[in-house]
């Protein structure tokens, strides 16, 4: 009797055991299945994002292109015969692009696939008061009729048709994008609401388990548990403590290898890697950037005359002076003894020169005061600019930024002297 009465027991157990399984395999295969719609949606919109994205940027490149064109064709009239083809095939292709897009935003379909459904507020953009599907193409239909025209007047026209409505249709096109974000953002949601509904009904599973199947070891779990968390806590504030002691450490080591010690600005160190995210920045996306060398004039005799330490105060005082002078983007580098770099980005050569110019008044009427003694000092630069010639590796920047410092040390210092391409030659 003992022995049928352990059978059923077991037997109850496995059954319950096997029940409880099941629950969770089915559970499992239900949450798998909806969050691979809801993952599917998510990958829609994602894709459509990237498509809005797209012909938000291909409206700008078109207006942008169509006075590229405008120029070759009809203000330098006598260059430029390959540029114009190149410049006409962009446009053909980049408004071919835009109602490709617009055709797939408009109706939700990709290659004959629905992909998505309008919601109320995207019929609203495209076909109701904005009726943004519309003006795409007629923005589009310019861009043809201004291909078309062999006629000056007739093109300007288009020109200035598409310069009056780039601006109101980026707005409009940016609210396209930032509503397929929004919709994502709610798809978002919708995965985290049914990732905290299975993990509870999988824990109240689970709990069923433990209460029913595995209660007479619960003590003995228990009590393992405790043991086990007490270790683990303690071992856990240990790592804690010196994790922390050890961030703390590399944190300072890396202050210590891309910083200056005296200064506290950049070095040599992240110099190249910059250099070379500026060039491939100019290069993909026509960003034009400037590098400036300063160099401390004579500075060997201030170190000579009134000794090192008054050496150390002009280095620090003019890393203040430039860390406040300069834009908050632009990079400031000692690269060695009294030698400064200075990169700036999404700058003109105009705007170059005048803050090369000003930072050189700048510390030229500075009062440099140190212990009582006051001395003036003056400074030399060399600029670089983007827009003086093509340069296929980015260490030729300061090469180039460094012979226009050279000319200017030569002509009497104190001043700036830009790099032509005909030094070099």
């Amino acid at each position: 009797m003992e022995f049928i009465n352990t059978f059923k027991l077991k037997k109850a157990i496995t059954i319950k055991y096997l029940i409880a399984l099941s629950l969770i395999a089915i559970l499992s295969s239900v949450a798998f299945l909806v969050l691979q719609k809801v993952l599917k949606e998510s990958e829609n919109t994602a894709y459509l994002v990237n498509i809005s994205g797209k012909q938000r940027m291909l409206s700008q490149h078109l207006a942008l292109d169509m006075f590229k064109l405008y120029n070759l064709m009809y203000k330098n009239k006598n260059d430029g015969n390959q540029e114009i083809d190149t410049i006409r095939n962009l446009l053909t292709k980049n408004s071919k692009n835009m109602l490709e897009s617009n055709e797939i935003l408009s109706t939700g379909k990709s290659s004959d696939k629905i992909i998505y459904t309008l919601s109320t507020k995207f019929q609203d953009i495209y076909f109701g008061t904005t009726n943004l599907a519309q003006r795409v193409i007629n923005y589009n239909k310019i861009v043809q009729i201004a291909l078309d025209t062999k006629n000056e007047q007739d093109f300007l026209d288009a020109l200035t048709s598409i310069s009056n409505q780039s601006e109101s249709i980026l707005t409009d096109l940016n609210l396209a994008v930032l509503q397929y974000q929004v919709e994502g953002e709610a798809k978002i949601k919708q995965i985290k609401e049914i990732e905290t509904f299975i993990w509870i009904l999988t824990f109240f599973i689970l709990l069923l388990e433990v209460l029913f199947i595995f209660r007479p070891m619960t003590k003995s779990i228990v009590e393992l548990t405790i043991s086990k968390n007490n270790i683990l806590n303690s071992l856990q504030e240990e790592v804690n403590v010196r994790t922390l002691h050890l961030k703390k450490a590399n944190k300072k080591l890396e202050n210590l290898a891309y910083h200056d010690p005296l200064t506290g600005l950049r070095n040599r160190l992240t110099l190249e890697n910059d250099l070379e995210q500026l060039l491939e920045n100019y290069k993909k996306n026509n960003i034009h950037f400037s590098a400036l060398v300063f160099d401390i004039d004579f500075f060997k005799n201030i170190n000579d005359n009134y000794g090192h330490d008054m050496g150390d105060f002009i280095l620090k005082e003019i890393s203040l002076l430039f860390t406040k002078s300069f834009r908050q983007n632009d990079k400031i580098y000692r690269t060695g003894g009294e030698e400064f770099v200075i990169l700036l980005n999404k700058i003109s050569f105009e705007n170059s020169l005048k803050i090369a110019q000003n930072t050189i008044n700048l510390v030229a009427n500075h009062d440099f005061i140190n212990n009582e003694t006051m001395i003036k000092t003056t400074v030399s630069c060399g600029l670089f600019h983007s827009s003086i010639c093509e340069i296929d590796n980015f260490k030729n920047i300061i090469k180039f930024a460094d012979i226009a410092l050279y000319k200017a040390k030569n002509s009497g210092r104190n001043n700036v002297q830009i790099y032509q391409e005909e030094q070099n030659s």
